[in-house]
């Protein structure tokens, strides 16, 4: 095949990828202020580069992200540019593989072609391009594992199964509980009826190490507890009953009852609603046509028992952490179900074919699902940026006049980046999800508090009085104290 034919037959990947690389620019470009989670990344690449390992093992405690991002920032000057770097290449990779399993499924170029535009209107996708997170390279490196997945599946070449391994092993250095996916999708081979015992076992056995030295790397390099939480994932009752916040989460419930019958039924309450929560929260990310095209698609495309058998194991992968995860933090952030929405987003596009491809009424349904998939994306990209400048003076603010001895506590990862001065990580994670803060008296702390409206309730000596102030056109604030030093 010559270059011309070959860039005519990948027209719709390379597409998906230079589409991505201009929507992540232009959403970077409209949102300068890193993100919260992206703020303790970025300062984990920053310990990297100044200490080594260890001291980004102390920021932040899986830290590949932030060292690939630290490393690349020797090449252009700025770890915040490295990150946005870094995450543009990767959500253009993970579109790119995207479309290409959607040929491994038997998608002829028109189905490429809208599957290229799906995934550049993937509504979680495009509110989350301006984001510094590790979740990208977990998408790109997943994705493009299941093509070599797929490939493997069907020709039985082993490199591609070498690939597949590789690809696993880098997600997982972006995300330990990719390896669930990992471990679910090597079952394919042994689940298909089609191949021969000897076949089958032939492969699961050269799959099956992959994800086993995956999970004994995690356990030896993972320090906390959730991290082992999604490592090793668990039935959903057993985390939920052994879960103190689920169970202070009842006895909470329980408590609001106006009456005292029926209080005893308030952990199954609770229990059952938390179980909403994921489907609620993929339909979210994949948004609702793209998911009414996906059901289409399931009853149209044309891929092999096989194949559609793999991404099934990969999507249930995929959302099998949410479902651990989710009894023990009691919420669920969408970016965690965007995997999963990928996996199965690669149905839409036969969906969406087929539609128009029959009679008058389906093509006015093809046609109603792909305006509102445009109107929604295109409100989505004109949404004006968060007002988090005010965050950025804080912290600067704190830089400016902190003297470098002081240690920071705020709720605010934010601000804590941008102050440069010493912060205990943990105790910014944890206060961010509403614990209380430990606050010192000897006179060089400094509290950086981040509310909707000044606090009603005076805080106590040494903390009575802000410093300085901080607001947003919403009415949140920074207000910043300073302890005094300790009368002797």
């Amino acid at each position: 095949m010559s270059l011309k034919d070959r860039i005519v037959e990948e027209a719709a990947t390379l597409a998906a990828a230079a589409g991505s690389i201009v929507l992540s620019v232009t959403a970077i470009a409209r949102s300068p202020v890193v993100n919260n989670d992206g703020a303790r990344y970025l300062a984990a690449a920053e310990a990297y580069l100044q200490s080594g390992f260890e001291a980004a093992l102390r920021v932040y405690p899986w830290p590949f992200y932030s060292i690939l991002v630290g490393r690349l920032s020797t090449l252009v000057g700025s770890t915040t540019a490295a990150a946005h770097l870094l995450d543009a290449v990767l959500l253009a990779v993970a579109s790119a593989a995207f479309v290409a399993i959607v040929r491994e499924l038997g998608g002829d170029r028109p189905v490429q072609w809208v599957a290229a535009g799906l995934v550049l209107t993937h509504p979680a996708v495009t509110l989350l391009r301006a984001v510094v997170a590790r979740d990208f390279g977990m998408w790109a490196f997943a994705l493009v594992g299941l093509v070599a997945l797929l490939r493997f599946g069907r020709t039985g070449r082993y490199g591609y199964a070498l690939v597949w391994g590789a690809c696993g092993a880098a997600s997982m250095l972006f995300r330990p509980e990719s390896v669930v996916l990992w471990a679910a999708a090597a079952l394919a081979p042994l689940l298909d009826p089609d191949l021969p015992r000897r076949v089958r076992a032939r492969r699961v056995a050269l799959l099956a190490p992959f994800p086993v030295a995956a999970a004994a790397f995690i356990l030896s390099v993972a320090r906390e507890a959730s991290a082992l939480a999604v490592a090793i994932p668990a039935p959903v009752v057993v985390v939920a009953a052994a879960s103190s916040g689920f169970r202070s989460a009842s006895r909470a419930l329980a408590a609001a009852f106006p009456y005292p019958h029926g209080r005893e039924y308030a952990p199954y309450i609770l229990l059952w609603g938390l179980t909403l929560v994921p489907p609620v929260k993929l339909v979210r990310a994949i948004g609702l046509a793209q998911a009414a095209l996906t059901g289409a698609g399931l009853a149209t495309a044309p891929g092999t028992r096989a194949a559609r058998r793999t991404l099934a194991l990969a999507a249930a992968g995929a959302a099998l952490p949410l479902l651990v995860l989710l009894p023990t933090r009691l919420f669920l952030e969408t970016r965690y179900t965007v995997l999963c929405s990928l996996v199965l987003l690669a149905f839409a596009p036969f969906g969406a074919v087929a539609l128009f491809r029959r009679r008058s009424y389906a093509r006015a349904a093809a046609a109603v699902a792909g305006v509102l998939v445009v109107a929604l994306w295109a409100r989505d990209m004109a949404a004006p940026p968060e007002h988090r400048a005010h965050l950025v003076a804080a912290g600067q603010w704190l830089a400016e006049h902190a003297p470098a001895v002081a240690r920071i506590h705020t709720n605010s990862p934010q601000v804590a980046y941008y102050s440069r001065r010493r912060v205990d990580w943990n105790e910014v994670e944890s206060s961010l999800l509403g614990a209380p803060l430990t606050l010192g008296t000897g006179g060089t702390d400094f509290l950086a508090l981040v509310v909707p409206r000044a606090p009603s309730v005076p805080l106590p000596e040494p903390w009575d009085r802000p410093v300085a102030a901080f607001g947003a056109r919403d009415g949140e604030q920074v207000l910043i104290y300073r302890a005094q030093p300790a009368v002797p």
